[in-house]
């Protein structure tokens, strides 16, 4: 049996008397990649926020390696999972490279003081993320495409064992969305287990081990896409006809809208 690297057992968070994420069970393997879908607004980036250690549950666990995540230094955190958020703001002049080795700050060392290895896991992630030619250019000065990558390599430059990733292809091409989502596999083939947060439900069908299909804070269902995605399902979820047929190019499910149908 591979390893269960992330756990949520029976979780929970609660704002006052509305309930955004409710009873979720999920299970996360080392080499896995499993997506987060639903409507705006279902719970997925709270469900991130909670696996990540960012939020607090109103109930049940999060167990992070096997070991509870509640108590544990951000330091340690930061070592054993590394989180994209859908907005990073910075409002400094740090260049794009700055930003990268940023995510060399938990082994230990200040952008300033990082060694040979730190320099050479910086310049690898960035030329993974496609952002190498962006090195010098001014944070603040990148379009949101390319911020989102050089974010992205920020993230791969921390060498977590776990990724959580909020919507990494929501300000991409159609050549970057592909790029980031192959990368995504690409970490899972290397042993890392991910969570990504998508809205394109053929870019979770392509790319995605299972699919967790969210709706009003629960998990309707997390399934290998051809279980998840089905007609029935997406349709309640989504409050959609929608017809599911085969990819072209893949052995995959695609998803349309039901032409002249909507919920």
């Amino acid at each position: 049996m591979i390893p269960a690297a992330l756990e949520a057992v029976d979780l929970s968070h609660r704002i006052g008397v509305r309930t955004l994420v409710d009873g979720v069970d999920l299970t996360v393997r080392c080499g896995e990649v499993v997506g987060l879908v639903g409507p705006n607004g279902a719970g997925k980036s709270t469900l991130l926020g909670l696996l990540a250690g960012d939020l607090s549950p109103s109930a049940g666990e999060v167990r992070l390696g096997g070991a509870p995540l509640r108590g544990r230094s951000a330091r340690s955190l930061a070592r054993a999972r590394a989180v994209l958020p859908q907005r990073t703001v910075l409002r400094f002049g740090f260049t794009a490279r700055e930003v990268v080795a940023m995510g060399r700050s938990p082994h230990g060392r200040g952008v300033a003081g990082l060694g040979a290895r730190d320099h050479d896991v910086v310049d690898a992630q960035m030329r993974r993320a496609d952002v190498a030619e962006l090195a010098g250019r001014r944070f603040p000065t990148l379009s949101g495409g390319e911020a989102a990558r050089v974010n992205l390599a920020r993230v791969l430059a921390q060498e977590t064992p776990v990724l959580l990733l909020d919507e990494p292809t929501a300000a991409l091409d159609l050549r970057h969305q592909e790029l980031v989502m192959d990368l995504v596999r690409e970490l899972a083939g290397e042993g890392a287990a991910v969570v990504v947060v998508l809205h394109d439900l053929n870019l979770a069908a392509a790319h995605c081990d299972r699919i967790g299909l969210m709706r009003e804070g629960r998990l309707v269902a997390c399934a290998p896409p051809w279980e998840a995605l089905t007609r029935a399902r997406v349709g309640e979820v989504f409050d959609q006809d929608v017809v599911v047929t085969r990819h072209p190019a893949r052995d995959r499910p695609l998803v349309v809208a039901a032409p002249g149908v909507s919920g």
